[in-house]
């Protein structure tokens, strides 16, 4: 440990953290709770940093320069890991998502109850006469994609997206005689 001053740390920390987390959802449009996990992390490390010897912390703007460039590195981090998250889970979603989207046989309904067989089979039934762009929306729901990543998988923003999430459901009100609300039409 070396025997660098870091009483400026706290007072630093007390003037800056909120400028620093609120110029964080400016500059990467993140969340609250994320840019303050992310500026948080990047003060310890500042802080140890300081303590290494690695940084001159006497000079504001040497800190300054080290907190902008670690926050980008963290927040670049972790877009990497959430879109590698969401690549795992649209890779998963993926092998069912043909199961769901193809039309009804013997053979293409996977190992369920007798009951969810019946169901699983409606459903492809229900599914088939839509077009591929409708089936493969009606799966990513199915499935339980939230309206964001729907609209991504589709190629479209969350305002289309739920347009056509709406269209959908009222075509598939239609087809199958209800009104979604559980009444009759007539």
């Amino acid at each position: 440990m070396s025997d660098v001053d870091t009483s400026w740390f706290d007072d630093y920390f007390d003037s800056c953290f909120d400028r620093f987390v609120w110029r964080s959802v400016r500059a990467f449009n993140l969340r609250v709770p994320v840019a303050e996990e992310v500026v948080q992390g990047v003060f310890e490390e500042l802080c140890r940093s300081a303590r290494a010897g690695k940084i001159d912390a006497s000079s504001s703007s040497a800190r300054e320069g080290f907190m902008w460039q670690r926050i980008t590195w963290r927040v670049t981090t972790h877009w990497r890991n959430e879109a590698t998250e969401r690549g795992r889970r649209d890779a998963a979603g993926a092998e069912r998502l043909p199961e769901l989207c193809a039309p009804a046989t013997s053979d293409s309904t996977p190992e369920l109850a007798w009951e969810d067989q019946a169901a699983w089979k409606a459903v492809q039934e229900l599914v088939a006469p839509l077009p591929p762009r409708q089936r493969h929306h009606a799966g990513l729901v199915a499935l339980g994609y939230k309206p964001q990543e729907r609209a991504q998988a589709l190629g479209m923003k969350e305002g289309a997206e739920r347009v056509a999430w709406h269209r959908l459901r009222q075509r598939l009100a239609g087809m199958i005689g209800e009104s979604g609300t559980g009444e009759e039409r007539a």
